[in-house]
């Protein structure tokens, strides 16, 4: 049974992230078998295709700072080999998790280095870009593409 997992980090809150997780899976059509709010954990079963057996995808929440939110994602497929199938699923989740930010932009990069404030930290940039300060303070994080 090939299990695959992965973690990102996100720069919005633990409840932020919770509903956009939900509307993600909903975007992907993966019925949700069970959520825990309180432990912020979602459990979810990919679709069965004729190319393709469904995948169990678990979804677990931790807020790194009030500001920031971890999300680990397992994906477990009952067959002997899925040839990459079950990575995919994830990076796909992932992909369509993230565009419900870009599709909500409360705090686009450009109105932030305007204001030369980090939206995540509020620290003052200075004559540092954005992306740079990102990458220097805030490693916990790891952004998508």
């Amino acid at each position: 049974m090939p299990l695959d997992e992965a973690v990102r980090g996100f720069p919005y809150s633990i409840d932020k992230v919770w509903n956009a997780v939900f509307e993600a899976l909903d975007s992907l059509h993966w019925p949700v078998d069970r959520s825990e709010p309180v432990f912020h954990t979602i459990k979810a079963k990919t679709r069965t295709s004729w190319l393709a057996w469904s995948s169990n995808i678990l979804i677990d929440l931790s807020a790194i700072d009030d500001k920031n939110t971890k999300v680990s994602v397992i994906a477990e497929t009952h067959q002997a080999i899925d040839w990459g199938q079950t990575g995919e699923r994830i990076d796909r989740f992932f992909q369509t998790l993230q565009s419900q930010f870009t599709l909500d932009a409360h705090q686009p990069k450009d109105y932030a280095e305007k204001l030369g404030e980090c939206p995540h930290c509020g620290k003052h940039l200075g004559s540092m870009s954005l992306d740079t300060h990102l990458q220097n303070e805030h490693k916990e994080l790891r952004f998508l593409p």
